[in-house]
C-alpha cells in the first residue's frame, strides 16, 4: 500500500473553449481506517477498503395517469469491506471485538471511519455492525481476510483527489 499514484486530468467547461490541466496526487498509505478511534493497519496490496452504498437513492412509481411519482430514501445502508492481509496483528483485535458484538448484539455502538488524507473522501458512521466473520484459509500464501461492515445513515463525502474549488464554491451556494 506504499507509494504515490499520480493522476492526470482533463477539466473543461462548454463556456470556455480553452482547458487546464490539473495533477491530482493519491497515496494509498493516506487512507485511514479506524475502528473505535483504533487504527486499522496491514491492508492486502490488491484492495485496502471498498464502500459501497446498499439501498438506491430512490424509487419511483408511475400512476395510472402517465405522471410519475420519485421517493427519496434517506435511509441509506452501506456496505463497508476491510481487506485485510491474514498476518495483520488488527484481525486480532477485530476479532475480539466481534466476540464483544456477538455477546451484547445491536446495542454495542462501533464508530467506523475512514478518510482519505491525500483527498477529498471521508465516510464516518456510528450505527454499524457486522455483518459476519471473515473466512480463514491456511495456505502456502499470505491471504486476504475480508472484514465486513454494515452501516446505517453514514456521513459520507466522495470526493477525488484534485483541487475543484470553484466547482465546490459555486455549488455550496446552492445549498
Amino acid at each position: 500500500m506504499r507509494g504515490l499514484l499520480n493522476v492526470v486530468l482533463i477539466i473543461s467547461s462548454k463556456d470556455e473553449v480553452d482547458m487546464t490541466k490539473a495533477v491530482g496526487n493519491y497515496a494509498p498509505s493516506l487512507v485511514e481506517v479506524s475502528l473505535f478511534g483504533i487504527e486499522i493497519d496491514g491492508f492486502s496490496k490488491e484492495n485496502a477498503v471498498t464502500i459501497t452504498k446498499e439501498t438506491v437513492t430512490n424509487t419511483h412509481r408511475k400512476a395510472m395517469d402517465g405522471t410519475t411519482n420519485v421517493f427519496l430514501n434517506k435511509h441509506s445502508a452501506y456496505k463497508v469491506t476491510i481487506t485485510l492481509q491474514t498476518t495483520s496483528g488488527s484481525n486480532s483485535w477485530l476479532h475480539l471485538i466481534y466476540k464483544l458484538y456477538e455477546k451484547y448484539g445491536v446495542d454495542f455502538k462501533m464508530p467506523l471511519s475512514v478518510v482519505d488524507k491525500s483527498g477529498d473522501s471521508r465516510f464516518f458512521c456510528t450505527d454499524v455492525y457486522f455483518e459476519s466473520v471473515p473466512d480463514t484459509e491456511f495456505g502456502s500464501s499470505i491471504s486476504n481476510s475480508e472484514w465486513v461492515f454494515i452501516c446505517h445513515n453514514p456521513s459520507y463525502t466522495k470526493g477525488g483527489n484534485v483541487p475543484v474549488n470553484d466547482i465546490i464554491d459555486t455549488l455550496q451556494m446552492l445549498d
